[in-house]
């Protein structure tokens, strides 16, 4: 009964043993395909003339009286809305509004509500017509251009296809360069990025409040938005 045992556990381990080899055998015949996989980016990149300006214009009061501050503020954002609705090439709505305490010796003294308006739009002739008109009694708090997402998605969609045909050629050239007969796309990845609103705070309150007393239009430039698509592949070559 021993000896039957041990012959059984000596085939056991040869099987174990063979297995193992053929393992090995089966590792070192696989081909390494890593040795011919080559991975590179390439990048394409548009300036592309912002289409949209958005204006943020707002009041901030004080008063002892919570409800008075509340009413003259309430008045003055009446009065905007009612000019703002006037101009029809512009988007307007109402922005933040807050109302807190103001607290002097560990007693509230007066409270402060500031409240904002948001004016958008395509033509920066009538946004900046309407910023100029409320300064009257409002103050500009920013002023950003952008690209709008429908125009984005247009040029980005263009770059994507400028950096395919750049990844194809860029694989062509490797396959020349490595001799190789021939290539195939393991993978590939686009990604694209641009940068934000432009700003322009500092320069337009500066030409508004210059232009304020003759209630002039102030000249803006809207500028221009970087729009870039990247594009990553690796690439198997034989």
């Amino acid at each position: 009964m021993q000896r039957k045992f041990a012959a059984t556990t000596v085939l056991i381990g040869i099987i174990a043993i063979a297995g193992s080899l053929e393992a090995k055998r089966a590792v070192a015949h696989e081909p390494d395909t890593s040795m011919h996989r080559v991975s590179f980016s390439v990048e394409r990149s548009r300036q592309v003339e912002n289409d949209w300006v958005r204006a943020v214009v707002g009041i901030t009061d004080e008063d002892p009286d919570s409800a008075l501050v509340a009413e003259r503020v309430n008045k003055v954002m009446d009065w905007a809305l009612g000019e703002a609705k006037k101009q029809k090439l512009v988007r307007v709505k109402s922005g933040a509004y807050r109302t807190y305490p103001i607290s002097e010796g560990g007693r509230i003294r007066r409270w402060q509500a500031s409240q904002e308006i948001v004016i958008e739009g395509s033509d920066v002739v009538p946004v900046g017509e309407l910023v100029a008109k409320l300064q009257a009694r409002l103050q500009l708090r920013s002023l950003t251009f952008s690209v709008t997402p429908e125009r984005r998605r247009q040029v980005e969609d263009d770059l994507s296809a400028e950096a395919l045909a750049a990844c194809r050629n860029r694989a062509e050239l490797v396959r020349t360069s490595l001799e190789a007969s021939s290539y195939e796309i393991v993978s590939i990845s686009i990604g694209g990025s641009g940068s934000g609103p432009q700003r322009r705070f500092q320069e337009a309150r500066m030409m508004m409040a210059k232009s304020s007393a003759k209630r002039a239009v102030p000249a803006l430039e809207a500028g221009t938005t970087l729009i870039q698509v990247n594009a990553n592949g690796t690439v198997e070559f034989d």
